[in-house]
C-alpha cells in the first residue's frame, strides 16, 4: 500500500428564496417569541411545546477543492470538483420547549444532474515545483448530495429597547450540534494534456479526447459543532437570525477513483481538521397567514489532512 498526504477543502456558498409554510401547535406562531408571546406571556403555559415544518426549494454555489501534497507545503495535485450549482430541496423541523429550550432537524438533499467542469492540475516536475505538467477537464454531474443536522440550544433574551416607537427585541442561543455530509460527483468524457518527461505545459501541447468515465469522487463527513445564534425580532413582523457553528473535529471518510488508472484511493484522516458554518436568515410573516418568506444564505468551510492510500 502507498500513502501520500492529501488535504481536503471545500468551499460552499448557498443561496435560498423560499416561499415556506410553517405549521405550529395550537396558538403559538413563528416560534416561541413572538408577539402573541409578549402580548400574553401565559401562552407559555397554555402550548408549552410548538413546533414548525418547513419544506422549501434549494440552490447550492459553490465547489470541493482536493489537493495532494508530497510535502505539507508542496503540492503534487489540485482537482476541483464543482457545485455550479446544485439544486434540491431542503426539510426543516423546529421545536420550542417552555421557554428557552429549542432543537432543529434539518435535511437537505441535491437533484443528481449536471454542476460544471471538473479540472484536474499535476505539478510534477522536479526542479519547477509550480510548474503544470498535466492538466485534464471532464464534464461532471452530481450523483447524490445530501445533509443531515440538528442543534440544540437554549435561547434567552439580552435586550429590548424602542426605536420611532416600535419594539425590538434581541435573543441569544448558545447551541450544540451534529452536522452530516455526503457527495458524490462523477467526471466523464473530456480531454487529457499530459507533457513529455513532466515538463511544463504549453498552448502547443496537444489535447487528447477521453470518452467514458474519468473519476468518481465521494465524501462522507461527520463534523460535530459548537456556536451561538442572535435573533432579532423587529417591527413589521421581520425576523432576522445570525448564527455561527465552529467544529474542531472533522471525521469522515473519502474515496477517490480514477478509472482510467484503475486505482481507488482512500482517505484517512491525518489531522483534526476545522469547519465554519455561517448562516444568516431573514423571514417575514405574511399577514392574516400561517405562511412566512423566508430568505437564507448560508457559508459553510472546511479543511482537513489526510493520509492518502492508494489500493
Amino acid at each position: 500500500m502507498n500513502t501520500v498526504l492529501k488535504k481536503i477543502r471545500r468551499l460552499f456558498i448557498i443561496f435560498t428564496l423560499i416561499p415556506q409554510l410553517n405549521i405550529f401547535s395550537q396558538s403559538v406562531i413563528n416560534g416561541i417569541y413572538t408577539e402573541d408571546i409578549q402580548a400574553d406571556p401565559e401562552i407559555l403555559k397554555k402550548s408549552p411545546i410548538s413546533f414548525a415544518i418547513g419544506i422549501a426549494p434549494k440552490l447550492e454555489i459553490g465547489s470541493g477543492f482536493e489537493y495532494v501534497f508530497k510535502n505539507y507545503n508542496e503540492v503534487l495535485s489540485k482537482l476541483i470538483w464543482p457545485l455550479l450549482p446544485a439544486s434540491g430541496f431542503q426539510a426543516t423541523t423546529e421545536i420550542y420547549i417552555g421557554n428557552g429550550f429549542h432543537t432543529v432537524f434539518n435535511a437537505v438533499f441535491s437533484i443528481p444532474h449536471s454542476t460544471g467542469k471538473m479540472r484536474d492540475y499535476d505539478f510534477l516536475n522536479h526542479t519547477k515545483k509550480d510548474v503544470l505538467t498535466h492538466f485534464s477537464m471532464h464534464k461532471c454531474i452530481l450523483e447524490q448530495g445530501k445533509e443531515l443536522g440538528f442543534t440544540v440550544g437554549w435561547i434567552m433574551p439580552l435586550a429590548e429597547y424602542f426605536q420611532n416607537g416600535n419594539k425590538i427585541k434581541i435573543y441569544a442561543e448558545p447551541c450544540i450540534g451534529l452536522r452530516y455530509y455526503s457527495h458524490t460527483w462523477l467526471a466523464f468524457d473530456g480531454y487529457l494534456q499530459y507533457s513529455n518527461a513532466n515538463s511544463e505545459l504549453t498552448p502547443e501541447t496537444p489535447k487528447v479526447l477521453w470518452k467514458g468515465n474519468a473519476a468518481q469522487y465521494r465524501q462522507d463527513l461527520v463534523l460535530p459543532n459548537i456556536g451561538i445564534l442572535f435573533k432579532f425580532d423587529l417591527p413589521k413582523k421581520w425576523q432576522i437570525k445570525t448564527a455561527v457553528q465552529v467544529c474542531p473535529q472533522v471525521l469522515g471518510l473519502c474515496e477517490d477513483n480514477h478509472f482510467g488508472r484503475d486505482i481507488v484511493f482512500y482517505d484517512i484522516f491525518h489531522k483534526k481538521g476545522f469547519s465554519l458554518h455561517i448562516n444568516f436568515f431573514a423571514e417575514k410573516k405574511l399577514k392574516g397567514t400561517s405562511k412566512n418568506l423566508f430568505f437564507s444564505v448560508p457559508i459553510y468551510y472546511f479543511s482537513s489532512f489526510f493520509i492518502n492510500c492508494l489500493v
